[in-house]
């Protein structure tokens, strides 16, 4: 087992199994809020399983049984992007969906509780969702004066349909584990004590001796050349809610 990052800010603690690699967020003070430091380790440490040959796949999780994650680790960001910029921001959690979409070994995502925002987006680009009966999705951006990042603008209506993106995005609604099966936002829902072997059963299936998943993956994903003109038009999004004050205001809320 491997840990990046710290416990003050959040880490991703690593560990294979039997040639599958399981990441796991972990800030269980802020449900895995996604700190800038966690995000910089994630799409690390997903770029740099392509390159270990002993790894067949790897899972990407939350540490616990209430949340996947949170979303943005809101106390961190505000400082952040008056460092860096608000598309410095977009261009780390950005960075996680490059990281899946150009890895040549399988990625599925096990929504073990909540996911938020952010973290809701990133999974959108994975190759299987499986979750837990304690999943459940929220988009709250729209309401809080947020945008949406992740490519999820072409990539959650091209799961849910265009009607239902703009409904889950615009309400903001939660969206349990049997809702997000029954929409396409979960491919999967199994017992919470049998998600992550199920995981590691799926990626086993699909990478035995010999296989060409490597020349597949590239053939049945979004091309990166489809996500990142998505990318573009949602930093300027994101760039006019800043500008606008919106997010900052909501920012400043969390650090009370």
């Amino acid at each position: 087992m491997s840990v990046n990052g710290d416990d003050e800010r959040g880490r991703v603690v690593s560990d294979v199994d039997d040639g599958v690699l399981v990441l796991r967020l972990e800030s269980p003070r802020t449900l895995n809020a996604l700190s800038s430091g966690m995000l910089t380790d994630l799409a690390r440490a997903i770029r740099d399983a392509s390159d270990t040959p002993e790894i067949r796949g790897l899972v990407v999780t939350g540490t616990g049984d209430r949340a996947f994650s949170s979303g943005d680790d809101l106390r961190e960001t505000r400082a952040f992007v008056e460092r860096h910029g608000i598309e410095a921001l977009s261009a780390l959690f950005d960075s996680v969906t490059e990281a899946v979409l150009a890895s040549s070994i399988p990625c599925v995502a096990a929504i073990n509780g909540l996911a938020v925002g952010g973290a809701a987006e990133l999974t959108l680009c994975f190759d299987r969702r499986i979750g837990s009966t304690q999943a459940a999705y929220r988009f709250p951006e729209s309401a809080m004066g947020f945008t949406i990042s992740n490519a999820s603008s072409v990539l959650l209506p091209a799961l849910v349909g265009r009607s239902e993106a703009l409904d889950l995005v615009l309400s903001g609604r939660d969206v349990d584990a049997q809702d997000c099966s029954r929409i396409g936002l979960l491919d999967e829902v199994v017992a919470a004590n049998a998600l992550l072997l199920r995981c590691r059963q799926l990626i086993h299936t699909w990478t035995p001796d010999g296989n060409t998943a490597h020349l597949h993956l590239p053939l049945l994903r979004p091309a990166l050349s489809t996500v990142q003109p998505a990318f573009r038009a949602e930093r300027d999004a994101a760039q006019r809610a800043w500008q606008s004050g919106s997010m900052e205001s909501q920012m400043r809320r969390f650090e009370r």
